[in-house]
């Protein structure tokens, strides 16, 4: 009887040890990871830049809303010495950054407006910006052509840039810092000038 019963003990022992050990792997919880926060003194910045996100059909509150989600939820407390500035032309916002912007957060930024978490998507949105080394992983000869950033219909997943000089290029950023060429699936004129 006390082997029987040293043996259950074991047993149970083992059991809970292996549950013990176990647990954390079936417990897990899906993480959203926020975009790699820049290096305050790895991204010098231009004042020249041109990085802008257009805004169309949306209320200035709507907008204030997304922004402030997003600087929120990325931790991006340093926008207020950075600076943001939003214009309103009268039918569209263009979002401008004085003190620019890394092209990662600008691209997260363009699809997070499209997409917020808790705030009402705003469905017009682009990014306008001129290709730079910045724009790292765009293996392809379109560094220092004018972009046009965006989210494809239904798909807030992939951000694609839309360049054009002699022929019109969309590469498919997969956010995971890597591009692949696809089909240009919208007309390029949609977005008007670059």
């Amino acid at each position: 009887m006390s082997y029987r019963f040293d043996l259950f003990l074991l047993i149970l022992v083992l059991v809970a040890g292996l549950i013990w050990l176990l647990w954390p792997f079936f417990n897990r919880r899906r993480i959203e990871v926020p975009p790699e926060e820049p290096d305050q003194f790895s991204f010098e910045g231009s004042i020249d830049n041109d990085k802008t996100v257009v805004v169309t059909n949306c209320k200035r509150s709507e907008l204030d809303s997304v922004l402030d989600e997003f600087i929120q939820l990325y931790s991006m407390q340093d926008w207020s010495t950075r600076g943001i500035d939003v214009t309103d032309t009268g039918n569209q916002f263009l979002v401008h950054f004085p003190l620019d912007l890394p092209p990662n957060i600008f691209i997260w930024l363009v699809n997070f407006i499209r997409y917020p978490i808790e705030s009402k998507p705003i469905y017009h949105v682009f990014g306008k910006t001129v290709l730079t080394e910045d724009f790292k992983a765009i293996n392809c000869p379109i560094e220092g052509v004018q972009a046009i950033v965006y989210c494809p219909e239904d798909d807030g997943l992939s951000v694609r840039f839309v360049t054009k000089s002699n022929e019109c290029w969309a590469y498919e950023w997969d956010a995971v810092d890597s591009w692949k060429k696809v089909q240009n699936d919208r007309d390029f004129t949609e977005f008007g000038p670059v």
